[in-house]
């Protein structure tokens, strides 16, 4: 392993456990925002489709970020795995 790919390892192991921070602390929140958009999606007005689209729209974002934010703890992990196994 040369310095440059060691240089990368390190920033994604760096951001990975950013990422862990940050997810630890806010997964609650998620998941209560998550809870209440599917409780508004289920007592929604049967037929109001433009609430219905909003809301799973709402949802989908809720999922993308937490995918986003997963994605990076993973990488970091899978960083600091590789950091380790080229000592």
């Amino acid at each position: 392993m040369n310095n440059e790919q060691r240089t990368r390892l390190e920033i994604e192991q760096s951001k990975g456990r950013i990422a862990k921070s940050v997810a630890d602390s806010i997964e609650p929140y998620f998941e209560q925002c998550k809870e209440n958009l599917l409780a508004s999606f289920l007592t929604a007005r049967p037929g109001d489709g433009e609430t219905h689209i909003a809301i799973r729209r709402q949802i989908e974002a809720v999922d993308a970020i937490w995918s986003l934010i997963k994605t990076d703890v993973d990488t970091g992990i899978m960083a600091t795995q590789t950091l380790e196994k080229n000592k």
